[in-house]
């Protein structure tokens, strides 16, 4: 595993690991009724807005926090390993950000893919998106992610009082998800705007 030293690397690398990841996202939201059912437009305005935020949630999955580096794959033969320091470069602040969310959602996800899924799901269902025609079914959808969510904390821990913080901390951990968006967004654009569109 080859280690990236340069933003510039790092965003050719993440933007190599985005594009063969946004396809799958799209085909498993595709499976989902409830995206199904809602119209076209609204289905490419919430990849398009939500994309980002998907894609900053899977990184935990590649995240590692003892010696803080998030393995890019770019192909079964050429992997990327990139310490979070290299992010120190970027504009905006982004490396106190990565470190803080990915610090804290690694923490309250704990590797359980369930958790990981329901956040996607609560991610991609979001009414607030600019244009979107049926606000009111995109709010019904994530309230469902959202309370399958807690009642999977329930059923594992026991406790009601346990599922409601573990909820209330993802949810903050989403707040975060989406000013790193904005963040990593502007200095993308600042570092490739030739790929920003």
């Amino acid at each position: 595993m080859r280690e990236v030293t340069d933003v510039m690397e790092a965003c050719i690398g993440w933007s190599a690991m985005f594009e063969r990841n946004i396809n799958k996202f799209v085909n498993a939201l595709k499976k989902i009724h409830g995206f199904k059912s809602l119209t076209e437009s609204d289905q490419h305005l919430l990849i398009k807005y939500g994309s980002i935020e998907l894609f900053l949630l899977r990184l935990t999955q590649v995240y590692n926090v003892e010696e803080e580096y998030i393995a890019l794959e770019n192909d079964e033969d050429n992997s990327l390993q990139m310490k979070l320091q290299v992010l120190a470069s970027y504009q905006l602040d982004a490396f106190n950000h990565y470190k803080s969310y990915i610090q804290t959602i690694s923490m309250e996800w704990n590797g359980d893919h369930i958790v990981l899924h329901l956040l996607s799901a609560i991610i991609i269902f979001n009414s607030e998106r600019p244009n979107i025609q049926q606000p009111e079914l995109i709010k019904l959808q994530q309230y469902i992610y959202m309370h399958l969510l807690k009642r999977y904390f329930y059923m594992r821990y026991q406790s009601e009082s346990e599922a409601k913080v573990r909820l209330l901390r993802l949810m903050d951990s989403l707040h975060k998800i989406r000013l790193l968006s904005d963040i990593h967004a502007t200095n993308y654009y600042v570092h490739r705007p030739t790929h920003v569109g």
